[in-house]
């Protein structure tokens, strides 16, 4: 999947770096003003380890496209992904040496260097909102432009008239997808009162029947965390849920052969306190929360009350209402009936705590982009 999504970014931004137009006016007769584009400088990338290919890609297809050079901040968890990813760049014949630069570490040294150095003009960064906010902090010193896509915590906002047939299996999906190690992954389940019980009782039962193991065998439908320590930071998220909360599907870790490995089985929460870490904060994992609402006002006021807006989805069999809906939510991206989809050429970023900036689409190329202003006069004598 990710390889296949990073060619096709790659061959948008191929055809994108053949339009980059500015544009000249006369403002009065004889008086010119140009707009020209170049490349804002040195951009810096640095790569979180969930997706390490296409979400290198997805900054670095740009960012070359606009003319910038680059050095890469792998993640430690993935470097020997991004290592093969930038051997096989190495071996591009015509990338003149010293346009792609890249190192991995096991600290923040390196990026350290990247966010406070003079001679980078542009850092886009993928990872979480506390770290986003530490960058944005840093790069101010030398006023360098900041791209941030940051965590989220996505609501999914099932209508009275949802088609739950239909929108379980798919968010259940979203929900797993990665070991819900993404930012944009079903998250907050928001249910309408009419639909709660029989909501709660499919997604359970959809829950416990996932299958947990290693990516190599065929009947896996989701993986381990990334490593130990994220395991156990969510069973601890569990241990800490109390009354009024209640847990209806409970994630484990699996036993026999797989003792060793990073595995918990998907859980699902129904929470009735607003305030509750599970809502307000981001799980990065197999955790679905579910609550209620009598109306769509309601839906709308549980949703946009967090201070993530990355993503969200909608679900209704009315297109126009589930349009007014999505109109309203505070989010980068809203899907009706559908949740996760992704593409080259539409612009995703956040709203709120989720982000500065724009990735894919050609808000991106302009992330690296700079305009000059050139004037000039044709009067005689001026």
């Amino acid at each position: 999947m990710e390889i296949e999504l990073s060619v096709s970014e790659l061959r948008y931004y191929a055809g994108l770096a053949r339009n980059i137009y500015g544009r000249v006016i006369e403002l009065e007769a004889d008086l010119y003003s140009m707009i020209g584009k170049e490349p804002a400088g040195v951009a810096a990338i640095i790569v979180p380890w969930n997706a390490p290919v296409i979400l290198l890609v997805r900054s670095l297809a740009p960012a070359l496209a606009a003319g910038c050079t680059c050095v890469i901040k792998a993640a430690p968890q993935t470097a020997l992904t991004s290592a093969a990813v930038l051997r096989l760049l190495s071996e591009i014949t015509d990338l003149p040496a010293g346009v792609v630069n890249s190192f991995s570490e096991t600290g923040h040294a390196g990026a350290k260097l990247l966010v406070e150095a003079a001679e980078v003009r542009v850092i886009s960064y993928t990872g979480s909102t506390q770290v986003g906010k530490q960058i944005a902090a840093a790069a101010t010193s030398t006023m360098k432009r900041v791209n941030l896509e940051l965590g989220g915590s996505a609501p999914v906002i099932l209508l009275d008239d949802a088609d739950l047939g239909s929108a379980v299996p798919q968010i259940v999906r979203a929900a797993i997808f990665m070991s819900g190690q993404q930012c944009v992954a079903a998250s907050r389940l928001l249910v309408s009162s009419k639909l709660l019980q029989e909501a709660m009782s499919l997604f359970a039962r959809a829950l416990m029947g996932v299958v947990v193991g290693p990516g190599s065998e065929p009947a896996t439908q989701m993986g381990p965390m990334i490593d130990l320590a994220a395991r156990d930071r969510i069973l601890r998220m569990l241990d800490a849920v109390s009354a009024p909360d209640e847990i209806v599907v409970r994630g484990a870790v699996l036993g026999g052969d797989q003792d060793v490995g990073a595995y918990v089985t998907p859980s699902l929460v129904h929470v009735r306190d607003p305030q509750s870490p599970l809502i307000t904060d981001e799980i990065f994992g197999p955790i679905l929360t579910v609550q209620s609402f009598d109306t769509d006002a309601e839906a709308l006021e549980r949703a946009n009350a967090s201070r993530f807006g990355l993503a969200a989805s909608v679900w209704s069999a009315d297109l126009a209402r589930a349009q007014r809906v999505a109109r309203r939510i505070e989010a980068g991206t809203v899907w009706i009936n559908m949740h996760g989809a992704l593409h080259p050429e539409v612009e995703t970023g956040g709203y709120k705590e989720s982000g500065v900036g724009r990735l894919h689409g050609v808000d991106a190329m302009n992330e690296f982009l700079q305009s000059k202003h050139t004037a000039w006069t044709t009067k005689q004598g001026a």
